[in-house]
């Protein structure tokens, strides 16, 4: 895969016990990425991230763990009528927050998305991508 860019928009809920913190989130997201394949490219499209984070909080910073299931879209223009496909699977990384102000957050987090499908025209045919990210996070908490 390519250089690329993938905008996100995202939600979530924390509960935190201790130095203990887990919770859920939710993504939405537009990437901007191309798919080498040949001389030929293919583009990797809108993505939901459904995630689950656990973390140790110490001070102002949190380490976390994430665990979730992806689904995207993915376009094969290496075909000549070009193909769709519904592609999803398993996503996982590790994430550092750190709170600048009560209300505030910053943080980074490298996600890897595992993703395949099948393409829903006449002849299928299978999709497996590997789709990494490394996030810069801006959060605002109520």
């Amino acid at each position: 895969m390519d250089d690329g860019s993938l905008t996100q928009l995202f939600g979530g809920y924390q509960v935190q016990r201790g130095a203990l913190v887990y919770g859920g989130e939710l993504a939405f997201g537009s990437a901007q990425d191309t798919v080498v394949t040949g001389f030929t490219t293919s583009q990797v499209t809108d993505m939901i991230d459904l995630k689950g984070r656990v973390g140790y909080a110490s001070a102002d910073f949190l380490i976390y763990g994430v665990l979730g299931y992806t689904m995207s879209e993915f376009d094969d223009d290496t075909t000549a009528a070009g193909e769709e496909y519904g592609i999803g699977g398993i996503n996982y990384g590790i994430g550092v927050d750190y709170a600048i102000s009560d209300n505030f957050v910053i943080g980074a987090e490298y996600l890897i998305r595992d993703l395949s499908g099948t393409s829903l025209s006449v002849q299928p045919n299978t999709a497996t991508i590997d789709f990494d990210t490394i996030s810069v996070r801006a959060i605002y908490k109520f």
